[in-house]
């Protein structure tokens, strides 16, 4: 059970009764929806339903981090929407519930190939993705700008300038909406499209037919972009958070706006970065666009690398004690020194390794000492490495990631032949 800080504490226990408590009551449905509605006047109704609102988010945020999984449900097509200061609310649960179905739906590999492009699971995802899209207001997100004619992508400076008008003049608590919209659009888009991408490290362009060719062109190009514009965002909230106390003019962000959730979220992006760095077969390179140079690629993972294990220091406090994010911080760190290592081409090759969290609980009794209960608990993240080792030996456990071995393998000896997603049996 952890808290914001990503800490070990009971809010999660305690949290978990009260979902228990809430839901016994009903308070999970709709006033228009329940015979006590007709005794609530319109101001009970809404402070009810937007309560119902907070609610469902935290438990989608707690399901969607790994932190805890419910089996209470919350059915959001029956709740009516918030108004007020709430309004934001349902957005954000569409999103992370989107977001949580497909990491159910990647938590092990397709029954075949074809299932990893089209699939009516993926048809229906994706649908929803654009969907939820298109109900965000235009000023509620930061829109990732398309490459103009020439195929040049947007600079840095002119996304940083872009970034500062639209969140300048606005609310601490606007400004949080937006990012965290903005988060969210990239994580269901990383989603979505890199578990294609590793395909890119097991088949060479010669192995696959025109039709995978097109389908894999596709899936990057819609994630490059993507992950072009988040980077570029999360550059931006650094540079411009204050994090030591100064004389000079007071920054746009204080260092509360990127909370330790925010890490799974770098971390996905990495992902996508160590796959185009170290892992893509070389023959990809002249045929995918805009594919950044290596040096640009390790320098993006760097960025990365620097923000996550300062907030992990953050959490830290002082203490050696391991945080929630310590996995991915370690193992981000491998990730960048790998592409350095790719980039000069070092060599260099690290033990087996599995990394993972290890969970705790009090003694009985009423004792404050803690005795561990788990030692092979899954890092949080959203999908992980789907089965992929860094520098061939480090892995992020979690569950499923035997199964995706054991499938790339397979992938990798039969191939592709014939139309698309049609394995040659071994």
């Amino acid at each position: 059970m952890h808290s914001d800080s990503g800490q070990t504490t009971f809010s999660g226990f305690i949290f978990g009764l009260a979902i228990k408590v809430y839901f016994a009551l009903q308070f999970h449905v709709d006033p228009d929806c329940s015979s006590k509605g007709l005794l609530m006047s319109e101001e009970q109704k809404e402070e009810q339903r937007t309560w119902a609102w907070h609610i469902a988010d935290c438990m989608k945020v707690y399901q969607v981090t790994g932190m805890h999984d419910f089996a209470q449900h919350i059915d959001l097509s029956r709740l009516k929407p918030a108004t007020g200061i709430a309004a934001r609310l349902p957005r954000s649960c569409f999103f992370n519930d989107l977001i949580l179905d497909m990491k159910r739906h990647h938590k092990l590999p397709p029954s075949c190939l074809l299932k990893l492009f089209v699939s009516p699971e993926l048809l229906k995802l994706h649908s929803r993705l654009v969907s939820i899209f298109s109900i965000i207001p235009r000023d509620n997100i930061l829109f990732p700008i398309q490459p103009s004619l020439d195929g040049q992508l947007s600079s840095k400076d002119d996304l940083f300038r872009r970034f500062h008008a639209q969140l300048a003049p606005l609310s601490k608590s606007s400004q949080m909406d937006i990012l965290m919209n903005s988060e969210q659009f990239f994580v269901a888009t990383s989603l979505l499209h890199r578990p294609r991408l590793h395909l890119l490290a097991i088949l060479t362009p010669q192995a696959c037919t025109p039709q995978i060719r097109a389908e894999l062109l596709y899936s990057y190009t819609h994630l490059f972009h993507a992950l072009h514009h988040y980077i570029t965002l999360e550059q931006f909230i650094y540079a411009n958070t204050q994090f030591e106390p100064t004389s000079a003019s007071p920054k746009l962000f204080n260092p509360d706006v990127t909370g330790w959730p925010t890490a799974l979220t770098m971390f996905e992006a990495a992902t996508t970065l160590w796959l185009l760095a170290c892992k893509m077969k070389s023959g990809w390179r002249d045929l995918l666009p805009q594919v950044q140079p290596l040096e640009q690629l390790a320098l993006h993972l760097e960025s990365l690398c620097v923000i996550i294990c300062r907030l992990e220091n953050d959490l830290r406090a002082g203490g050696d004690t391991a945080t929630l994010i310590t996995p991915l911080a370690q193992c981000l760190q491998g990730m960048h020194l790998e592409s350095e290592n790719v980039r000069v081409q070092g060599g260099v090759v690290v033990p087996d390794a599995v990394i993972g969290l290890t969970v705790f609980c009090l003694e009985e009794e009423g004792g404050l000492e803690l005795r561990a209960v788990r030692t092979d608990a899954e890092a949080l993240a959203y999908v992980g490495l789907l089965g992929f080792r860094v520098l061939g030996g480090i892995e992020l456990r979690g569950n499923g990631d035997a199964e995706w071995r054991r499938w790339w393998e397979k992938v990798k000896q039969d191939g592709w032949t014939g139309e698309l997603g049609s394995p040659v049996d071994s």
